[in-house]
Parts: C-alpha cells; structure tokens; sequence
C-alpha cells in the first residue's frame, strides 16, 4: 500500500521568519551557579589530573626498578645454569671417553 498524498508546500520564507521570531523570544538561562564556582571546579580538576599523572609516574618508576632488578637477578641466574650446563657436558664427554678408553683396553689390552 503507498501513500500517494501530497504534503502541502512549505512557504520557505514565513518558516524561517518563525525560527527567527521564536529564537528572539527564547532567551538562554543563565547558570545560577557564580563563575568563579565553574573557575575553581576546572582547576581542581587539572590539579586532580596532574595529581594522578604523578602517582601513576612514581608507580611505573618504582616498577621500573623491580623489574631492573629481576632482570638483573634472572641474567645471573641464567649464567650461572649456563655454567653448569657446560661443566655437565664436559663431564659427560669426559665419562664418555673413559667408557671408550676401558672398552678399547679390554678387547685390544692396549693402554694410552
């Protein structure tokens, strides 16, 4: 089902001098509040802004020293298993060895 009726024509004109005549008899209201109260609520806010950069600074800061020191404890760590690794390998390269040694000694009789 459509709508085949027509809407009237705007008379553009007279709609505009509507608009301006009821903007003209509408005035704003003003705040009741005194500006100095929407003055001292803007700067409390920064002060409460930059309050919360500072501490959200000395956190990652003092985070920043933790995790220096964790690294710094996991470095030495890591050297140290490293250390221990190649002492294990030159262990067992050595047993290994003397496992051929004993053997070759045992079937050839031969010493070295």
């Amino acid at each position: 089902m459509t709508n085949d009726r027509q809407l009237p024509a705007i008379d553009e004109d007279a709609f505009s001098r509507a608009i301006a005549d009821i903007a003209n008899t509408v005035k704003p209201q003003r705040s009741s509040r005194p500006p100095e109260l929407f003055v001292s609520i803007g700067k409390k806010l920064g002060e409460t802004l930059i309050h919360s950069a500072e501490e959200q600074v000395k956190t990652a800061q003092e985070n920043l020293v933790r995790v220096k020191d964790f690294a710094e404890r996991l470095e030495k760590e890591i050297d140290r298993r490293d250390q221990e690794h190649s002492n294990f390998m030159d262990r067992l390269v050595n047993f290994g060895r003397s496992i051929l040694d004993a053997n070759q000694k045992f079937y050839d009789g031969s010493t070295k």
